[in-house]
């Protein structure tokens, strides 16, 4: 862990985002090969499972409005197509060491998030600058 938690954080907060769920893992090899098994036979692959299982990961679930738009600023995979001002393009050493892993479709989220968070684990909550406040 590099010390980018905060960090990430506040940008989705920036974008709107609220954060549902969170927890610092250790992710299991099962989980790895689940998380990454549409790459499964590609050279890269086993990689990615070393990688993401070699020491603890900060999994978060976000929801909001244009959710998956605003993952836009996670960016291109490797950090060299990463725009600045993106987490990848800002944070991002190398393809495999990218600094946050996103989903592409809503499919791959659902997916995702099953692999480390529990039904139980998901909070719902508003924001108390989006509740309707009334004066008495």
């Amino acid at each position: 862990m590099r010390g980018l938690i905060g960090e990430i954080i506040t940008r989705f907060e920036r974008k709107g985002l609220i954060l549902v769920a969170a927890k610092l893992v250790l992710i299991l090899a099962i989980q790895a090969q689940k998380l990454y098994k549409m790459h499964k036979g590609e050279a890269f692959f086993q990689e990615f499972v070393s990688h993401v299982t070699s020491g603890s990961v900060f999994v978060m679930a976000w929801q909001g409005p244009m959710l998956l738009l605003s993952l836009d600023s996670v960016e291109a995979t490797n950090p060299v197509n990463a725009a600045l001002g993106t987490i990848r393009g800002d944070f991002a050493l190398t393809v495999t060491s990218n600094a946050i892993r996103a989903p592409e479709s809503p499919e791959n989220a659902g997916r995702e998030l099953s692999i480390f968070v529990s039904p139980s684990e998901l909070t719902d909550y508003s924001k108390p600058t989006e509740r309707e406040c009334f004066l008495e």
